[in-house]
């Protein structure tokens, strides 16, 4: 899915999704720490149901 820099000790991190689909919304942000969301990426099964777009 992406790969993270890490400008301090110069290597590099490959992040993989858990699921096959597609890259759907990203994050804007410039950095992120470790556990912050990158993505969204919509699959094939759905992981929930019933009202998908609200809260």
């Amino acid at each position: 899915m992406a790969e993270v820099i890490d400008p301090i000790n110069n290597t590099t991190q490959r992040v993989v999704a858990g699921v096959a689909g597609v890259l759907y919304a990203r994050i804007r942000d410039r950095y992120v720490t470790a556990g912050c969301e990158i993505g969204k990426i919509a699959g094939a099964t759905p992981f929930r149901s019933g009202n998908l777009l609200g809260a």
